[in-house]
C-alpha cells in the first residue's frame, strides 16, 4: 500500500480527529503492557510451584 502525502494544511485538519485516537491507542498500549507484565509474573508463580 503506498503512503498518502498531505499538505500541512491538510494534516492540520486531520489533527482534530486523530489526536483523540491517537491518546486511545496510547492508553491501549499502556494497558497491554501492563497486562503482558502481569502474564510474566504470574507464569514465575506457577512454575515456581
Amino acid at each position: 500500500m503506498a503512503a498518502e502525502r498531505f499538505t500541512r494544511k491538510e494534516a492540520d485538519a486531520l489533527l482534530p480527529y486523530l489526536a483523540p485516537i491517537l491518546f486511545q491507542i496510547r492508553e491501549l498500549k499502556h494497558q497491554h503492557d501492563q497486562c503482558r507484565e502481569q502474564i510474566a509474573e504470574l507464569s514465575l508463580k506457577t512454575r515456581s510451584n
